[in-house]
């Protein structure tokens, strides 16, 4: 587990989830840059083991994870439908290829998208 992006002293309580994305360097920087700033205030190591295109290593961490609380996934886009079939939604939606705000929520037993919101980013949802 790698922990890039985790604060020394955590400015809540540790909380009870886990973050995966991709590697922080070359040109698949973006999600870990997304979600570096959230880990860090809430004390997260973020996981950055699995490559970019191995949507069976992230299935493995989300099933491997025991702890209470929800894991967060942030991927490149175009990623994200494997990465929900091979949790077991075998009617995975294709993620748009061109939005990048979309929110997916996949509940376990990780077998359905339950729901799919924006963020509401001004200029992204026009």
């Amino acid at each position: 587990m790698s922990t890039r992006g985790t604060a020394t002293q955590p400015k809540v309580p540790p909380p009870t989830s886990r973050e995966l994305t991709t590697s922080p360097g070359g040109k698949r920087a973006r999600p870990y840059e997304t979600v570096e700033p959230l880990a860090e205030d809430l004390g997260l190591a973020v996981d950055t083991h699995c490559d970019r295109d191995d949507s069976d290593c992230v299935a493995d961490a989300v099933e491997s994870y025991d702890g209470p609380g929800n894991v967060l996934i942030c991927w490149e886009h175009d990623a994200l439908t494997d990465i929900v079939d091979a949790l077991g939604d075998k009617d995975a939606p294709t993620y748009p290829d061109d939005s990048f705000n979309i929110i997916w929520t996949d509940p376990y037993p990780y077998s359905e998208i339950v729901s799919m919101i924006s963020e509401g980013c001004p200029g992204l949802d026009d």
